[in-house]
């Protein structure tokens, strides 16, 4: 287990260094394509409230497919072990495949969503605190 761990660590230490090499090791801000408001004396960026709804309508779709479909079944069944989801009659590996598809799906549309917040550097942190702003 810990060779894997080291080897995927090595892995992305290479793929940063070529992104790094390519691109250069600066960052670039994404500007937000929705205004700020404001409610008497308190303003919030648009943004945010987009970044609230799409998480809260993700949250709502995910527990709606996981309790309600029959896909959500198979995926809480592989949870509980490999045994349960093939006495539904499914290959636990092509399972454990496509649930890891979705959640890697859903990792890259929050990266998405919040490049225009945190910037976009090519490391594993991206520093908001460094942001550059394009003129």
């Amino acid at each position: 287990m810990i060779d894997t761990m080291l080897a995927t660590w090595g892995l992305s230490l290479l793929l940063i260094g070529l992104v790094t090499l390519i691109f250069g090791n600066s960052a670039v801000s994404v500007p937000a394509p929705i205004p700020g408001y404001q409610l008497g004396e308190y303003q919030m960026g648009g943004y945010n409230l987009f970044i609230i709804l799409v998480t809260a309508a993700l949250i709502i779709a995910m527990w709606g497919v996981l309790k309600f479909t029959r896909a959500g079944l198979i995926a809480r069944g592989a949870m509980q072990g490999p045994d349960v989801v093939a006495s539904l009659g499914y290959d636990p590996r092509k399972v454990y495949m496509i649930t890891f598809t979705v959640g890697a799906a859903l990792s890259g549309l929050a990266g998405g969503v919040l490049a225009p917040l945190t910037g976009l550097l090519p490391s594993p942190a991206a520093p908001t605190s460094r942001r550059l702003s394009l003129p």
